[in-house]
């Protein structure tokens, strides 16, 4: 996790896009208000997000937990 958290912060596009399977669904609250289904469709979201993104982010996680 921490791998993808550095990938976002760094807006690195493949590398956040890699942790999706084939057939992820993701919510972006913050960049898209609905679900998107699929890798191909969760990739241009993250490349739009990327590409309109003027600097980097440094989103720290607390209490971490993955299920």
């Amino acid at each position: 996790m921490n791998g993808w958290m550095n990938a976002l912060n760094d807006l690195d596009a493949d590398r956040i896009i890699s942790a999706f399977a084939e057939d992820a669904t993701a919510f972006f609250p913050v960049v898209k208000a609905e679900r998107v289904d699929g890798k191909a469709a969760i990739a241009a979201v993250i490349r739009d997000y990327v590409a309109g993104s003027t600097k980097k982010t440094n989103i720290v996680p607390e209490d971490l937990r993955v299920d």
